[in-house]
């Protein structure tokens, strides 16, 4: 990633740990284009961003951060997670370094991690470093029984991909020995974004081979390792065959989201190397996947949206809305049977899907929809939960709150509180 494009210095990024405040402690300030307060600090890496942008990211981690550790730090931790995510995915390893340390339980300690990848894959090993350290002071640092099992197993798993990147083998080996199965794929992932053409073979027949006796977790592993594999041999035409091949073995056994969402990621890659014919093909393919099942009002139109988006960027406007259009007749129908607080969850997709489309005025209605039933439930730990998550998305998508809607965006965070 391009240092440039980030709007952020090496230096800067060398003194991660100097970040003084947390971002739930920021004083609040808004442009004056926008009514209400909304807590904000600018940051030198910020520049590449619209401020906005940046609120939403900040008020998402507020939002969760208000949930009582007592008796919420596991969801609280995760959805604290989640806006590291995020911001990382934005270009904020800033913003996001100070956000893991607000974390309270192990996934401080995998948050640090992700930051490090982050910085590391910048070509900024320096920052990178700091952050692993940091990583492994806060795995120290949290209750015994949380650094048994998977959790540490997830954390080393991180670390060991760090130092791949690092070109740290040894090393990376060394904490590869105790992961758990679960924990497996961000190594994989890590080892594939690294394969040569000559280690390919020996790479795809070892995955074969592992196949029949795979478990659940193994299976997504061989997975995650052939999206990366797709996308870096994509231009070898038999190689790319193989992966798809393998792809069909891995997931016979796994749920119909899991096997759409690689047709995806394998289409996504088509674009990425300008052949939208191959594209088309692998969505085709995955609607077929689809047709094949029966499944649940939630599940139905969350794909639907998820292949109204698809469609929007393998340049088929036409599919797209007619497949968005009939998600949102569908979820007008059958709202009474999906669950109140998923309904958020259900919905997101959708206006994102109409984000791709560049139909903005009608992905802001469907925003409004997820804040109004994300705020249905009496409880204000999921809608901490769906307000953070519709932020997020309004975020990542650059689709900007109207007037309106930032209005009902704080009205819902300051309506969070008792009971949780």
């Amino acid at each position: 990633m391009n240092t440039a494009h980030l709007g952020v210095s090496a230096a800067l990024l060398t003194a991660l740990f100097f970040v003084p405040v947390l971002a739930q402690d920021v004083a609040t300030s808004r442009p004056a284009s926008q009514p209400d307060a909304i807590a904000t600090e600018r940051a030198p890496e910020d520049a590449h961003l619209a401020a906005w942008r940046v609120e939403l990211v900040d008020l998402a981690y507020r939002a969760v951060s208000k949930m009582p550790s007592e008796p919420h730090i596991k969801s609280r931790s995760r959805a604290q997670e989640d806006v590291v995510d995020v911001a990382l995915e934005m270009g904020l390893p800033l913003r996001a370094a100070t956000y893991a340390k607000g974390i309270a339980n192990w996934r401080a300690a995998a948050a640090h991690a992700d930051v490090a990848k982050s910085l590391i894959d910048m070509g900024l090993p320096v920052a990178g470093r700091k952050q692993m350290a940091a990583a492994e002071g806060a795995l120290e640092t949290v209750q015994k029984e949380e650094t048994q099992g998977w959790r540490t197993s997830r954390v080393q798993a991180k670390l060991a991909a760090c130092d791949l990147a690092l070109g740290e083998v040894e090393e990376a080996l060394r904490r590869q020995v105790e992961l758990a199965d679960s924990e497996t794929s961000f190594v994989e992932e890590a080892k594939a974004k690294l394969l040569t053409v000559e280690a390919f073979d020996a790479q795809y027949e070892r995955a074969r081979s592992m196949i029949d006796a795979a478990n659940f977790d193994q299976l997504k592993a061989i997975l995650a390792t052939c999206k990366i594999l797709y996308s870096r041999f994509f231009d070898d035409e038999v190689r790319r065959e193989q992966v798809i091949s393998l792809a069909e073995s891995a997931w016979k056994s796994l749920p119909i989201d899991v096997r759409i969402e690689t047709r995806f990621s394998f289409a996504r890659s088509a674009m990425a190397h300008a052949n939208p014919a191959i594209a088309v093909q692998l969505v085709d393919a995955a609607d077929g996947l689809r047709q094949r099942v029966s499944l649940n009002p939630e599940l139905t139109v969350t794909l639907a949206a998820r292949f109204a988006g698809m469609r929007a960027e393998v340049g088929q406007p036409t599919k797209a809305l007619q497949e968005a259009n009939g998600a949102l007749a569908l979820f007008t129908a059958d709202k009474k049977k999906i669950v109140d607080i998923y309904r958020g969850r259900t919905l997101r997709p959708l206006a994102e899907a109409y984000c791709t489309m560049g139909e903005s005025e009608k992905a802001l209605e469907v925003y409004r929809m997820a804040l109004d039933e994300g705020f249905v439930n009496p409880n204000s730990r999921p809608r901490a939960d769906d307000l953070a998550a519709t932020c997020l998305s309004m975020a990542l998508r650059n689709t900007e709150p109207s007037t309106d809607l930032w209005k009902r965006i704080v009205q819902i965070e300051g309506a969070l509180a008792k009971p949780w």
